[in-house]
C-alpha cells in the first residue's frame, strides 16, 4: 500500500513537471495563463543572481529590493550558469514535489486538487518568474518537518532577514516541540529576533532604501491578491474616497473573521486541533503569512502560493472528523482554483483603452477583479477564524507560563 502511494506521487509529480515544461518550452505559458514580461524566463531569480553577482565585485549596483542578508550568500561568477538556470530549476522541482506530498492522493478529487494547486495560473507565474515566494514555500515545509533546531533557526533568519514579510515564520519556535517548555521557546523566539533586528539596525540604510523601494513591486489591478482589491474597482467605478473604502474593508475583514471565529467555536469545530500536528504546523506558518501579505501588501498573486499549507489541515478535517465546513472550504478551493484559469486568460485579452490619455478599464474586466477579490475576502476571513483559535492558544500558553515563572520567583 505503501509502494502504491508513493508510486502514485512520483506520477502525478512528473506529470505535473512534464505539463510545465510543455508550457514554458513551448510558450504555451504566455498564451494561456500568464502575460508575457519580455525579461525572460526566471526573471526576478536572475535579478537576485545579477545583484549578488555585483555586490561581489563591489560595483553600483543601484538598489536591491531584498534584504542585504541575501547579498552575504556565497558566489562565484564562473558558475553563473548553475545560479541563475540549475538552483531556481531545483527549487521548481521540489517546489512541486512538495505540493503532492502535501495532499494525500486518496481520491480522485484529491489528484484533480493537487494538479490545480501545481499548475494553477498563480503558481506558473511563481514558476515562470523563479521569484523568491518558491524558497520560502520550500523553507516553511523543511522547517515544519526538520528537527535540526539550529537549522530551523537559521532559515527562519534568513527568510525574515531576506523579505521581511516572513517574520510569520517565528511562530515556528513555539510548534517545533511538544515537550519544550513555553518559556525556553519564547526565549528562543526573542533571541533570534533580537538578532535579527541587530543586524537590521547596523545594516538601517539599506533597510530604508528597501522600504522606500518596495512599491515597485506592488501590484495593480491585473493580478492582485490583496483586500485592496474591491475597494479599487470600488473607487475606480464609483469614485467614492479610497481610504474611507480600506477602513471599512479592514473593518469588514476583522469583523467577518471574529463571526466565523465565534461560529466554528460555539460548534466545536477546534475540539481536534494540535499545535504539534504537521498539517497544523503548515496552516498555523503558511496562513499567519498569508494573511499578513494579504492585509498589508498589494501582492502579486504568486504569494498566494501559501493557501496551500492550509489545504492538509481542511482535508484531515474534512475527512477524518466530517466538519461540515472543512467540506465547503474544500470545495469552494477547488473552485477558486477553476476560476484561476478564466481570470487569468481574460486578463489576456484586452483589458482597457485610452481615451484622451486616460486608461479605461472594460467592464467584464472589473468585475473579474471584483469577483477575484470577493472569493479572496470569503477565503481568508474564514482561514483567519481558524488563525485566530490557534494564535490564542500559544498566547494563553504563554501567559500561563509566564505567570508560574513569576509565582515561583516571589
Amino acid at each position: 500500500m505503501l509502494f502504491l502511494s508513493m508510486y502514485k506521487k512520483f506520477f502525478f509529480t512528473s506529470l505535473a513537471l512534464l505539463i510545465i515544461y510543455i508550457l514554458i518550452s513551448q510558450n504555451y505559458i504566455y498564451q494561456f495563463f500568464v502575460s508575457n514580461t519580455r525579461d525572460g524566463y526566471f526573471a526576478d531569480w536572475n535579478y537576485f543572481i545579477k545583484a549578488l553577482e555585483c555586490e561581489k565585485i563591489k560595483s553600483d549596483c543601484g538598489t536591491f529590493n531584498y534584504g542585504k542578508i541575501f547579498l552575504l550568500l556565497p558566489y562565484e561568477k564562473n558558475y553563473g550558469f548553475f545560479y541563475s538556470n540549475v538552483m531556481p530549476t531545483i527549487l521548481i522541482i521540489f517546489f512541486v514535489f512538495i505540493i503532492f506530498n502535501l495532499i494525500e492522493l486518496k481520491t480522485n478529487k484529491d489528484v484533480i486538487l493537487a494538479l490545480f494547486l501545481a499548475l494553477n495560473p498563480s503558481s506558473l507565474l511563481l514558476i515562470e518568474r523563479a521569484n523568491t515566494d518558491i524558497l520560502f514555500f520550500c523553507i516553511i515545509f523543511v522547517i515544519c518537518y526538520s528537527r535540526f533546531y539550529f537549522l530551523n533557526s537559521a532559515l527562519i533568519s534568513l527568510s525574515f532577514l531576506g523579505k521581511y514579510y516572513p517574520i510569520t515564520f517565528f511562530v515556528n519556535f513555539f510548534l517545533e516541540k511538544r515537550s519544550r517548555k513555553i518559556t525556553t521557546s519564547l526565549a528562543l523566539f526573542l533571541l533570534f529576533l533580537f538578532l535579527c533586528l541587530g543586524f537590521i539596525l547596523f545594516n538601517f540604510s539599506d533597510f530604508k532604501n528597501f522600504l522606500d523601494n518596495s512599491g515597485y513591486s506592488k501590484s495593480g489591478y491585473h493580478y492582485l491578491f490583496s483586500v485592496k482589491a474591491i475597494p479599487k474597482v470600488i473607487k475606480y467605478t464609483l469614485s467614492v474616497n479610497y481610504i474611507f473604502l480600506l477602513v471599512f474593508f479592514y473593518s469588514l475583514f476583522i469583523f467577518v473573521s471574529i463571526k466565523f471565529y465565534k461560529y466554528l467555536k460555539n460548534h466545536k469545530s477546534f475540539d481536534q486541533l494540535d499545535l504539534y500536528r504537521k498539517e497544523d504546523k503548515f496552516f498555523i506558518i503558511g496562513t499567519n503569512t498569508l494573511v499578513l501579505c494579504f492585509l498589508l501588501f498589494s501582492n502579486w498573486y504568486y504569494r498566494e502560493v501559501f493557501l496551500i499549507f492550509s489545504i492538509p489541515l481542511i482535508i484531515l478535517l474534512k475527512d477524518n472528523y466530517n466538519y461540515q465546513f472543512a467540506r465547503w472550504l474544500y470545495n469552494l478551493l477547488i473552485f477558486r482554483y477553476l476560476f484561476l484559469f478564466l481570470y487569468s486568460y481574460l486578463l489576456l485579452q484586452e483589458t482597457h483603452y485610452h481615451l484622451n490619455g486616460e486608461r479605461i478599464f472594460h467592464n467584464f474586466f472589473l468585475i473579474l477583479v471584483f469577483l477575484k477579490g470577493l472569493i479572496d475576502f470569503i477565503i481568508m476571513a474564514f482561514l483567519s477564524s481558524l488563525l485566530i483559535n490557534y494564535n490564542l492558544i500559544i498566547l494563553n500558553q504563554l501567559k500561563i507560563s509566564l505567570k508560574n515563572l513569576l509565582t515561583k520567583q516571589l
